[in-house]
């Protein structure tokens, strides 16, 4: 009787989600709103996360790599399937949290880190408060509960054991992988042309630096994952070939900042493992300091202005280093007349900034004419460039400081941890996502990414992977691990 009654709701059932899907593409077609075809995958999601949770959290790891950008208006636009999915992670997470809240590990959101990353956040909060646009401060808070939310509190739960790291790996790489493929293939007619590249990846990536960046930023884990299987195992040999592909497919996306972040890989490498993490970071403050006070000193900067006529954007990647180095690139000098402008914006509130997510609508008015280039009327609405900048002209000063030491008190504990590790799984994973850090704030001090679905991810799910290690680690070791 008991089985006939399952079957019978089972029919129902599929008959319901049936005549659903058919109105919904019937509705979709009658109005020319085409998201209403997306019902019945929301159906079918929220079954999946009623059955289990972690399965939505790896769908959306998996679809991390794929998701397209879709634009319901000239002022609203969503990643699809990515960003419905972390909201409706962030209403799983705060329902687990009133219902049941020891699933949680208490000891993860005391941590130093997760305590700053809080901290941080409280920050925003307080400068969405006397933004100069509190409603614009509101979209960028509101996208920040969410990734919170999604990466490092459902983060905290799933990626916990060795099993849920691999699991997190596979679902991101074979994805990822695929489309690379894709990209390589489709620019293989194209000769690898430096003025083509944007071409391959779409629509799956905006444009190059993103792609480029997702692939640097997750490279340190292929190396990480190749030590997991033993010589000689399809598995091991497969992950042995992606390293040399990956590193080919960064170069010809010909972004300068993501080559960049791979070569900081190498000498991060070595300073970790050689304990030079504070002096490192004591000699890239005191050359950061320099740099700035020999620019401001008598308006220094004046003398680097470029020529608006020679200024120009290059289809070739060795003009375009060339004229990089030579201040006649107009990409790069259009960030440089970005940066300049954000100085002189931040000026109008320096401590506690101008508000989140406020930088584009007003920059313009605080540029300097003689930098100017022809990208300059910034028909993309494209931000400052520098996610440390932008963090400083919107956040100010407190909100820069208290990132800084975010980065500070990250790379200390990466080089504790990675010399207290003893096995080879712990000390490798350390190392990945300590690199893949590296990676990603390499590529901010050229690019705004953080505010993105697939670089935003990776960058908070490092933060759980870390913390989520160091606790393991922690454990096995009685004497003191802080990090001064």
């Amino acid at each position: 009787m008991f089985v006939k009654e399952v079957n019978k709701f089972s029919l129902f059932s599929f008959i319901g989600f049936v005549a659903i899907t058919l109105i919904s593409l019937v509705a979709a077609w009658q109005t020319d709103l085409y998201y209403l075809m997306g019902i019945p995958a929301v159906i079918l999601v929220g079954m999946l996360a009623f059955l289990n949770i972690k399965n939505v959290f790896y769908l959306l790891l998996f679809t991390i790599p794929c998701s397209i950008e879709y634009s319901f208006s000239s002022t609203l636009a969503t990643d699809i399937p990515t960003e419905p999915l972390i909201i409706g992670l962030m209403i799983c997470f705060f329902v687990l949290l009133a219902f049941k809240p020891e699933y949680f590990n208490i000891q993860f959101f005391k941590h130093p880190i997760i305590l700053l990353i809080g901290i941080q956040f409280c920050w925003v909060v307080f400068a969405s408060i006397y933004s100069i646009d509190p409603i614009m401060s509101s979209k960028y808070l509101l996208a920040k509960v969410w990734y919170l939310c999604a990466f490092i509190g459902m983060g905290s739960l799933f990626l916990r054991t060795e099993k849920d790291i691999r699991s997190f790996f596979w679902y991101i790489y074979v994805p990822l992988t695929i489309l690379i493929i894709i990209s390589v293939i489709r620019f293989i007619p194209l000769g690898f042309a430096f003025d083509s590249v944007n071409k391959t990846m779409t629509p799956y990536f905006r444009n190059k630096v993103i792609y480029g960046t997702f692939m640097s930023t997750f490279l340190p884990f292929i190396f990480a994952a190749t030590h997991w299987y033993e010589k000689g195992t399809f598995k091991r040999g497969i992950l042995q070939f992606s390293k040399l592909f990956y590193i080919v497919a960064i170069y010809f996306t010909y972004t300068r900042a993501c080559i960049l972040s791979l070569l900081a890989c190498v000498a991060f490498y070595f300073i970790i493992k050689y304990k030079k993490v504070k002096i490192s970071l004591l000699a890239a403050i005191v050359l950061l300091l320099s740099l700035m006070a020999y620019l401001v000193h008598d308006n220094k900067f004046m003398d680097y202005s470029p020529s608006f006529l020679k200024t120009i954007y290059h289809d070739n990647y060795e003009d375009h280093l060339t004229s990089t180095v030579s201040f006649e690139d107009a990409s790069s000098m259009e960030r440089i007349f970005m940066w300049i402008g954000g100085a002189y914006y931040f000026l109008e509130s320096p401590v506690v900034g101008n508000g989140p997510n406020t930088f584009f609508p007003n920059y313009k008015h605080y540029t300097v004419n003689s930098f100017k280039t022809y990208l300059s009327e910034n028909d993309e609405h494209l931000t400052i460039h520098n996610y440390f900048l932008l963090i400083l002209i919107e956040q100010g000063i407190i909100g820069i400081l208290i990132f800084s030491l975010l980065i500070v008190v990250f790379l200390l504990y990466a080089e504790k941890y990675y010399h207290l590790a003893t096995d080879a799984y712990n000390k490798n994973l350390l190392l990945a996502v300590a690199l893949s850090f590296i990676c990603i704030l390499v590529n901010c001090t050229l690019s705004d990414l953080l505010e993105t679905d697939k670089i935003g991810s990776l960058y908070f799910l490092n933060f759980a992977i870390f913390v989520n290690v160091l606790l393991v680690l922690s454990k096995s070791h009685t004497h003191r691990t802080d990090i001064i």
